[in-house]
């Protein structure tokens, strides 16, 4: 393919809207019920593992540490396929909390209290 009709590809890609978040939710809920809960824990299990490779590689491509083996993959290529693996992630954690019924209120009360206890440690360790 030419250089020109892969540059207008691209920005026909560019141009595609994406689906409002609203819509993402909705098709997310009821692609929801076609499989367990238990599927989606497993699945879940899988895509942390693979976020954690992900993570990997990616601190490999930006470290200074000239004693860490660097990845082969570029800054780019590392930092696109954390943000696939983090989106895979967040997909199935939205999956659980619906079909657990988990709200987001907890979650960020959870996050919330890890957050100050955070921070005690910080100041006790100064």
């Amino acid at each position: 393919m030419s250089k020109e009709k892969d540059n207008k590809k691209k920005k026909k890609e560019v141009k595609m809207k994406l689906p409002k978040k609203k819509n993402v939710e909705k098709q997310i809920k009821k692609v929801s019920k076609k499989y367990s809960t238990e599927s989606y824990l497993f699945e879940l299990m899988e895509e942390c593992s693979e976020l954690t490779q992900a993570a990997n590689k990616y601190r490999r491509a930006i470290t200074k540490d000239k004693d860490m083996k660097k990845t082969t993959l570029s800054k780019k290529k590392a930092k696109m396929k954390l943000i696939e693996e983090i989106a895979d992630v967040e997909r199935l954690i939205f999956i659980i909390k619906y079909k657990l019924k988990i709200s987001s209120k907890d979650i960020d009360a959870e996050i919330k209290g890890k957050t100050i206890r955070n921070t005690l440690r910080q100041k006790e360790g100064k």
